[in-house]
């Protein structure tokens, strides 16, 4: 049930606003213009690239079902709630501790190395060198490596300090969901299980079990940024310089402090001017610091803001039918980044 929630509070987030394949876009983390502007508009950044392999079938099925149940229906393909009393709290694990936005770069590569540390550890204190590690990937099998091989690190002092560390963190949270996080972990004479395996053991859908290990390794890779001089191996794992822009939009916003326009930008770059619009869009949203007076009037601004509040929409077209052609959908869309999730809509 876990992602049949999700799929549903997407939907409720966008409602009489977005189709369902906004819930599809968010959750891979399709790095479009109109998904990064959506994951800020209606407040549903902690879920952006959860579920990088989700096959859009999958949100098609879980749409159906709601459908059929008469939670929703499609108007011209938009999502529209119609029984909002049954719409789920995502204030229990493990939606109180996904942050997709700020993480879903480096999970992958956290949990590969905390899997194969774990596994690594428990062979070495039984003098075991050679064993087949269950992560091939060569970058996580280098990071593990230089952990190992740290001067004053033997296996049973790394073993010690891993299980401190990892017994102080999943302390924190319910004991049910550290037990099933364990249930993964291989080690000596034990095999973790896989998503599928504990799906199936649980009888549950594969992506239930992929949002709780997620939760989890939110939980533990924010829990080492708070805290970092708590967990001296953890903080190995992974890059603690969260990156909040593609790399794309990182290198327009340096030329932008340099003051160079868009379309100087574009031609440096060799890129479609409406390209740079987008990385423009997602600086606005990401960058708090940014001004958008640059690009838009004061006048071209309230126009935008006053004709949203009327139709009580968010949706870009809508909005630009309203309006004279004076206002772009780039300047549209550049305003909405700062006007936030109407209260009135619904």
């Amino acid at each position: 049930m876990t992602f049949k929630k999700l799929i549903l509070h997407i939907c409720t987030k966008v409602n009489k606003e977005r189709s369902p394949s906004a819930a599809y876009h968010v959750l891979t983390g399709k790095k479009s213009g109109q998904t990064l502007q959506d994951i800020s508009l209606f407040q549903i950044e902690h879920f952006f690239g959860l579920l990088p392999d989700l096959e859009k079938q999958e949100v098609d099925s879980v749409v159906d079902e709601l459908v059929v149940e008469k939670v929703i229906t499609l108007d011209d393909g938009i999502v529209h709630i119609q029984k909002p009393k049954q719409i789920i709290s995502l204030n229990s694990s493990p939606f109180c501790y996904l942050n997709g936005e700020k993480f879903h770069r480096v999970e992958k590569e956290f949990y590969s190395s905390l899997l194969l540390l774990t596994q690594s550890i428990s062979h070495l204190i039984y003098n075991k060198n050679r064993f087949i590690p269950i992560v091939e990937d060569r970058r996580v099998q280098s990071r593990v490596k230089q952990i190992i091989s740290q001067p004053n690190n033997n296996a049973e002092s790394l073993a010690e300090k891993l299980y401190l560390e990892m017994h102080r963190v999943l302390l924190q949270l319910p004991e049910e969901v550290s037990n099933m996080y364990l249930s993964l972990m291989s080690r000596e004479n034990y095999i973790g299980l896989t998503f599928h395996q504990l799906a199936e053991k649980r009888q549950v859908n594969f992506r239930d079990i992929q949002l709780e290990v997620s939760g989890v390794n939110h939980f533990i890779m924010q829990e080492v940024i708070d805290h970092p001089e708590d967990y001296s191996i953890l903080r190995q794992l992974f890059d603690q310089k969260v990156q909040t822009l593609t790399n794309s939009a990182s290198i327009t916003y340096e030329y932008l402090k340099q003051d160079m326009d868009l379309n100087s930008i574009a031609n440096l770059r060799n890129l479609k001017l409406s390209t740079i619009e987008d990385h423009v869009v997602e600086i606005a949203t990401r960058v708090q610091t940014f001004q958008i007076e640059n690009f838009i009037s004061d006048d071209t601004k309230q126009k935008i803001i006053e004709s949203a509040m009327e139709l009580k929409t968010m949706r870009l077209r809508l909005i630009k039918e309203h309006l004279d052609d004076s206002c772009s959908y780039f300047q549209i869309r550049l305003v909405l980044t700062q006007i936030g999730e109407l209260e009135s809509k619904g």
